[in-house]
């Protein structure tokens, strides 16, 4: 099966043609090296794998990895891409569909990359991720930071994501459900970021027009997959040959960067008692 290639489900060999495009390869792959030192050893479920690659990177880390996510395409490529006995796939239903298909404490970390943004009912969400997780356990959630993205009256210029979160508000998000919630913010070096942060800002005001707060959601999605659209037919004519010195080393995940393209918050399971 095809995925369609997007940066919502990423596929790693779309993402090697241009700069734009690997840089965002680039991110993924410095978060799920960043948990590396949370799941060494432990029961891991990766909640939204994707197409599965990020999940295998961090498998060996591992005692047991389980990436789950609501596509069957996403679900079969990673399944047929990137096998070993310590990992496992699983299709899901959405959470306002179904909670997950796992006992209370199954897992003691629990990884949730760009998906907080796709979720309509984020309280069932998180929930969900407190109840999988053993006490104690820790969790990780990354999602754009949406203070370099977007206008602060701004919707989301991405026609996927329903809703994007300053450091603030995820920080208030996560606390409601769990305890020692630190928010970390993606930075790195300036002439790298400025890839993204140039994309970003023009996307900000081309799309403004259509995500005015009181724009209709359907208008709005319509819209942004049109120009989407328009913009994936005339990428295929342009060439953006990536940079040898653009790699993952040029990014980094800190307490305090100047730029922010990402959040990344950790927390643990709150212990009653």
């Amino acid at each position: 099966m095809k995925i369609e290639p997007t940066t919502e489900r990423l596929i790693v060999e779309n993402y090697q043609s241009d700069q734009k495009s690997y840089l965002l390869y680039l991110m993924h792959v410095v978060t799920y090296k960043y948990s590396l030192n949370y799941v060494a050893g432990k029961k891991v479920l990766d909640y939204g794998c994707g197409s599965g690659y990020g999940t295998a990177l961090i498998g060996d880390a591992c005692l047991h990895i389980t990436g789950v996510d609501i596509s069957p395409e996403a679900i079969a490529h990673a399944s047929s891409h990137f096998s070993a006995p310590n990992l496992s796939y699983l299709q899901i239903e959405r959470t306002e569909v179904a909670p997950l298909p796992f006992p209370d404490s199954s897992f003691d970390v629990v990884l949730s990359f760009q998906v907080i943004e796709h979720v309509e009912d984020v309280s069932a969400y998180l929930r969900e991720i407190d109840r999988v997780l053993a006490p104690g356990g820790s969790v990780i959630i990354a999602t754009p930071d949406r203070s370099t993205r977007l206008f602060s009256f701004q919707k989301p210029w991405n026609m996927w994501h329903l809703r994007e979160y300053s450091q603030d508000e995820l920080n208030k998000t996560m606390t409601m459900f769990f305890s020692n919630v630190f928010i970390r913010q993606m930075g790195g070096r300036q002439e790298v970021l400025k890839i993204e942060l140039d994309r970003t800002k023009q996307l900000k005001w081309i799309m403004l027009p259509f995500t005015l707060p009181f724009i209709p959601e359907i208008v709005r999605v319509n819209c942004l997959r049109l120009i989407k659209y328009l913009g994936y037919r005339l990428s295929r004519h342009s060439s953006n040959s990536i940079k040898p010195d653009v790699n993952e080393t040029a990014l980094r995940i800190s307490d305090s960067e100047k730029f922010s393209v990402n959040l990344v918050a950790i927390a643990n399971k709150t212990v009653s008692g």
